[in-house]
């Protein structure tokens, strides 16, 4: 009998017993399988409907109840399978447990009952993760294979499902139990499936995902193997995406950085073989997603970078799907803590906002992106200093859509802690110790949590004294170092808060034993590795090992620089850099307490210019060691909690000139004093008194050990003292003139950024003809221009006015040896790289002039500001100065400050005096024709040094 007849049929029926239950119940599933047969949605909507009015009919603890219950229960399964609906699944999971309750446990119906309760029961644990859902339907799909016939076509189906289900729950909790039953129903479901029915491949493939799983459970190679032989060398972009799992799982069991590599390439295989559009997006994400897994296990950057601009292409195709968006925040977050670029960050945490807005209909996964939204957010607060109240209403959120056992609602718990942590540190601790209650010391989210309980513990112990928590932070740490494996990349972590509880508990030596091997190990990440050494060398130095110390903090002057070089922007390096400001100074002090000045010269010169060495590629052959002075001695002055010293180097000598009447708590003041003393109004008994000072307790001590035969000095400031006029140090007042008691009396100084800068060679230009850039709103532009041309007539090319823009002006560089810049200028303290001269159409920039790469003989800044220095990182002579000195500009003459034009003019008529000869430029005069000048305007202005100070030459001293 046709379908049609039997629903006919059934309609007779019901037509003469209308509130007949059977009959109804026989209409129902009549329309149900005409429904399966010709696919129907009127008859699947006419088959729930009878059935429900069916059911209605035979109350509780009716004997047939069970079946009624099962026909509608069924017909609704079928339902969901075509249009999920979250009412509808969950009435049918009531009325199925309720059949399967009801019936017996051998009845014929308990396999039809099982298998649509556990179909169920796991689709709704996919859409709301619900890990007790996961369990019923394993538990159901057991009693499934249990009571099925052996002959059952079915069968295979269920044990390839049952199969299924314990690899997720193992993926879920990792218990190895589930992974070696899931082995075992796949390889029962693959043997009893042929090769030619249409599911094999699917269960092959299930089977080989477990045996890989099993493989990481177990610690067993032969497992992952065998995975890897199944799947064999397919060339279609799902066969390679599995072969790029196993070869991943291949490596995290022998550590053979090989097994990586072919897992990198058969995740690029498969991206590149996919011809659908947005699975190609996702194969991308896969191949980005082990790049990251490649950059974790060697620190390569360039896989970091690869990976971020992976998902940034892919999201340019898919930019709605929220995985995607997710993990291009994860990739950025993994550069942030790396190079600690700000920009990454914040990109990171709009891209999280945007997964967790995408994804509001799925709990779970909007619960994982609200747990990635709110540890971004942490780490942002702790970086601008703005409050963690966002992150914490966010991991709030994030917690209560996790079900109570779903295993990442603990490692939301844990970020949720971090962020109460210095808000409400009560509240901490007890959610971290809701956290970690009954945590398996196996957990794949146990080293995070031990580490996060270790802060926690040791923040409250720091603020209570409490003996108890300290004890609480040592086992947690503990833990943590337990749980992490030898060779991961956390596990330096962990040792470093161990070695932090152990100090507070006071014992440093065994803190240091701990995170020596840190400073050192390629796998740890590098501000992790900073650290270590940081705090190993503040132990050393306090118990007065100063080996040891400069040992640990030249490591970190040389991380640092790495570091740096991998940040993205000049930002994000000038930000790297304020936040160990003063390391080198430190680095240096060690090791002249240690005896080795030479070693002292060695991580002051790799701990300044880090930012401009690496925007000016090192010419090819160039040392990595400083390279000795050429001409004349360099001074290199230094500051540091521990000491403060002048090094004098000349040729390969250094000799240390111990500043035994400074602190650095008077060189700070004093750059206080001078810095306040500076405006439009110039206090000048100030800047007179930090004159002095400096040549009571610099310059003259320096001056003294160099003896009355050397008549040039090119000082090389460090930290503050870079921020000092030390070229003027004297006394000036009229009453002292003839004494000799100043630096200008003595010497002519110039001034260098950097041993290095120094003694690089200026570039070849095209032409020796000088470029002078001017504003003539400026007033003294105009006299600057006569002064220029009158010397040098018709070798000097004009960009004044609206000629003077700076596409103009950099273009015009590449064909100049020597340029005067008569124009205003700009320091910015919060980006010093975008301070510069400003031309018609904007600023020409500190970047801009690095970014150039090319040289010239000199530079005339007759413009405001374009010597004054950052604040925040005093390590750095970020200035437009410097800039052009590292960019080949051999000499460069500037101002600190804002000057007169009557006094810049008459600068520079008395420097281009000298300079010129016969219509040609002698860059190499520079030195002592801006030391003549700015001797004479002293000496007509003893009373105002603001008139005299701010010009200062920078590069080599004159030949001979």
């Amino acid at each position: 009998m046709s379908h049609d007849d039997q629903v006919q049929v059934c309609r007779e029926r019901l037509a003469a017993r209308p509130s007949h239950a059977a009959a109804l119940l026989q209409l129902a599933m009549a329309l149900h399988d005409r429904y399966e047969d010709h696919g129907d949605p009127a008859d699947l909507h006419e088959a729930i409907g009878t059935a429900e009015q069916a059911l209605t009919l035979i109350p509780p603890g009716h004997p047939d109840r069970g079946g009624y219950l099962t026909v509608l229960g069924h017909a609704l399964r079928t339902g969901v399978a075509i249009a999920p609906d979250e009412d509808r699944r969950d009435r049918a999971i009531t009325l199925l447990t309720e059949a399967h309750r009801v019936l017996p446990g051998r009845h014929e119906m308990q396999v039809l009952i099982g298998d649509d309760l556990a179909m169920l029961l796991s689709g709704r644990f996919r859409s709301a993760g619900d890990p007790a859902d996961l369990d019923r339907a394993i538990a159901m799909m057991t009693v499934v294979v249990g009571v099925a016939d052996p002959d059952d076509p079915d069968r295979p189906a269920y044990a390839a499902n049952l199969g299924g289900w314990l690899h997720q729950r193992f993926d879920l909790r990792g218990q190895a139990a589930d992974a070696r039953q899931a082995v075992a129903w796949l390889e029962a479901a693959v043997t009893e499936t042929g090769a030619d029915d249409p599911y094999y491949l699917d269960r092959r493939d299930k089977l080989a995902d477990a045996l890989c799983a099993r493989g990481r459970a177990d610690r067993a190679v032969a497992d992952v193997d065998q995975a890897i032989k199944l799947i064999g060398a397919e060339p279609n972009a799902w066969a390679l995406s599995r072969l790029d799992a196993f070869q991943l799982a291949r490596f995290e069991l022998t550590g053979d950085l090989a097994d990586l590599a072919e897992a990198v390439r058969y995740a690029a295989a498969a991206a590149d073989a996919e011809d659908d559009a947005f699975s190609r997006v996702m194969y991308r994400m896969n191949h980005a997603n082990r790049l990251l897994d490649r950059f974790a296990a060697t620190g390569r950057a360039d896989d970091l970078d690869a990976a971020v601009g992976i998902l940034a292409g892919a999201l340019d195709l898919a930019p709605d799907e929220p995985a995607l968006v997710n993990n291009y925040g994860l990739a950025l977050s993994e550069r942030y803590r790396c190079t600690g670029e700000l920009s990454d960050l914040e990109t990171a945490t709009r891209a999280y906002r945007r997964a967790a807005d995408l994804a509001r209909r799925s709990p779970i996964s909007r619960a994982m992106y609200l747990n990635n939204l709110g540890t971004a957010l942490t780490a942002l607060a702790d970086r601008t200093g703005v409050t963690t109240h966002e992150a914490i209403a966010v991991h709030d959120e994030a917690a209560r859509l996790f079900p109570p056992e779903h295993p990442l609602r603990r490692e939301t718990l844990g970020n949720l802690a971090l962020a109460l942590r210095e808000v409400d540190l009560d509240r901490a601790v007890t959610t971290i110790e809701e956290a970690v209650t009954g945590l398996p010391a196996d957990h794949p989210a146990a080293t995070g949590l031990r580490t996060t309980e270790t802060g926690i513990h040791q923040a409250r112990f720091e603020r209570t004294g409490d003996r108890a928590d300290l004890g609480r932070a040592l086992a947690a740490a503990q833990a943590a170092l337990d749980a992490t494996p030898a060779g991961h990349p956390s596990r330096a972590t962990c040792l470093v808060n161990l070695a932090r509880a152990y100090e507070l508990a006071g014992d440093p030596d065994r803190a240091t034993e701990l995170t020596r091997p840190v400073e050192t190990d390629p796998v740890a990440p590098f501000p992790v590795r900073i650290e270590a050494a940081f705090r190993n060398g503040r132990r050393a130095a306090a118990a007065g090992r100063w080996g040891a110390a400069a040992d640990s903090f030249a490591t970190m002057v040389r991380l640092l620089a790495t570091v740096t070089r991998h940040a993205q922007t000049r930002g994000g390096q000038e930000q790297l850099l304020a936040d160990w400001t003063g390391v080198p100074f430190t680095a240096a002090a060690c090791a002249l307490n240690a005896g080795r000045p030479a070693d002292a010269v060695t991580v002051l010169e790799q701990g300044r210019g880090v930012l401009w060495a690496a925007q000016l590629a090192r010419p090819a052959g160039e040392p990595e060691s400083p390279p000795a002075a050429t001409a004349g001695p360099v001074v290199l002055l230094t500051v540091s909690p521990y000491r403060c010293d002048a090094l004098i180097v000349t040729g390969p000598d250094v000799r240390v000139v111990p500043l035994r009447t400074l602190t650095q708590p008077a060189v700070l003041a004093r750059m206080k004093d001078y810095y306040h003393a500076l405006g439009d109004d110039p206090d000048e008994p100030v800047l007179t008194g930090v004159l002095e000072w400096l040549w009571d307790h610099v310059a003259e001590p320096v001056l003294a050990a160099l003896g009355p035969r050397v008549r040039h000095v090119t000082w090389c400031p460090t930290g503050p003292f870079a921020l000092l006029p030390v070229h003027a140090a004297g006394y000036h007042r009229p009453e002292h003139a003839g004494a000799g008691r100043s630096v200008l009396d003595r010497v002519v100084s110039s001034y260098t950024a950097t041993l290095r800068a120094a003694a690089r060679p200026g570039a070849p230009c095209e032409t020796d003809d000088l470029l002078f850039v001017g504003m003539p709103e400026l007033p003294g532009a105009a006299k600057d221009s006569a002064v220029v041309r009158g010397h040098l007539g018709a070798r000097c090319e004009v960009l004044e006015g609206p000629a003077a823009t700076r596409a103009a002006v950099r273009a015009a560089l590449d064909r100049h040896s020597a340029v005067h810049f008569s124009c205003h200028g700009r320091q910015d303290l919060d980006d010093p790289s975008a301070g510069g001269v400003i031309l018609r159409d904007g600023v020409l920039s500190v970047a801009d002039l690095a970014g150039a790469r090319r040289g010239g003989e000199f530079a005339f800044l007759s413009a405001c500001e374009t010597a004054i220095g950052l604040n925040d990182v005093v390590d750095e002579a970020v200035t437009l100065a410097a800039a052009l000195q590292y960019a080949g500009w051999r000499h460069v003459i500037a101002t600190l400050w804002s000057v007169r034009d009557r006094d810049a003019a008459f600068l520079a008529e008395a420097i281009y005096a000298r300079m010129v000869t016969d219509g040609r430029l002698s860059p190499d005069r520079a030195a002592d024709a801006l030391h003549h000048a700015v001797c004479a305007v002293r000496e007509r202005r003893r009373n105002h040094p603001s008139r005299w100070v701010p010009f200062i030459h920078v590069g080599p001293p004159p030949p001979g």
